[in-house]
């Protein structure tokens, strides 16, 4: 018996013929698996893109700032995917620097950085990053420090982005609560266009969002005329699960039944059915009484 070991790769990376050697009747061809030793110097983007890359689906586990995090099969073993069949990419999601935990049969760890945002912003096409069979895909979530410097509207109008958004709208106007759906990318002018503007006081209209730092409801205060010119101060991008409040009155009821309820929310759920409850069981909540 005879083995021979035959290099596919340095052909593949030095852009010269294949090994020529003829298979006969009965050989037995063995591929072995990537070590983790063996990833210096191994460009396994050049391989994925190769003829001799298979198309077979992987399963991976996506976490992080996305939709809907877990297990998926991804077709095209792509990272773009892999954000996609998780639902997309949250308003919060820092795509600069995607994470790639791979582990080999060997025990070994791999973590590879993968920057999605600067394809986005200077038109390129996405990295040709193909994923393997239980690799975990993590969406980290953006700073503080990098909020100066990154494009969260183009983000959220891009096709790795979760596509909709869903806003509470709480306006005497309106008729009550009700919940929006809006694309992502949407401003606070996209939220009014379903309110009455003759019957609404636009000067006093307050967006409360939930911090899941504190678990607490951040009001900001801003000026509807203002928003529906277009002013930047006003026209901020929504994010989802955000609250609307339209009217000095209401504004104020809703901010001073915040203030008495000291203690921080656990979650985003439990910051949504504190408005839902509110806007259910509190008597005369949304009965105009003429100061709007």
């Amino acid at each position: 018996m005879s083995q021979e070991v035959v290099d596919l790769y340095a052909p593949l990376v030095e852009g010269r013929p294949l090994p020529n050697l003829r298979l006969e009747e009965g050989d037995v061809i063995n591929i072995p698996k990537l070590s983790g030793e063996d990833l210096p110097g191994y460009d396994r983007t050049l391989i994925s893109n190769s003829t001799f890359a298979s198309r077979q689906p992987v399963q991976v586990t996506v976490i992080g700032q996305v939709a809907r995090p877990g297990f998926y099969v991804v077709q095209t073993g792509r990272v773009g995917e892999a954000l996609l069949v998780a639902g997309g990419s949250l308003n919060s999601a820092n795509l600069k620097q995607i994470g790639i935990r791979r582990n080999f049969s060997d025990g070994s760890v791999t973590q590879e950085v993968v920057d999605l945002y600067s394809p986005l912003t200077e038109g390129l096409a996405l990295p040709n990053i193909r994923l393997e069979e239980g690799d975990v895909v993590t969406i980290p979530k953006l700073s503080e420090a990098d909020l100066a410097s990154y494009d969260r509207r183009l983000v959220a109008t891009s096709n790795v982005s979760k596509p909709t958004i869903q806003v509470r709208l709480l306006s005497y106007a309106a008729g009550g609560a009700t919940t929006l759906t809006l694309p992502s990318g949407s401003t606070f002018r996209d939220a009014l266009n379903g309110v009455p503007l003759d019957a609404a006081k636009l000067n006093s209209i307050a967006l409360i969002r939930y911090d899941t730092a504190t678990g607490k409801a951040v009001t900001q205060e801003i000026r509807g005329k203002d928003a529906l010119v277009g002013l930047p101060a006003a026209d901020v991008p929504l994010q989802d699960n955000d609250v609307v409040v339209i009217g000095r009155n209401l504004v104020s009821k809703i901010t001073y039944t915040l203030n008495i309820f000291t203690q921080p929310f656990r979650d985003v759920l439990g910051f949504l059915l504190f408005f839902d409850s509110l806007s259910n069981s509190a008597s005369g909540l949304f009965q105009p009484d003429g100061r709007r």
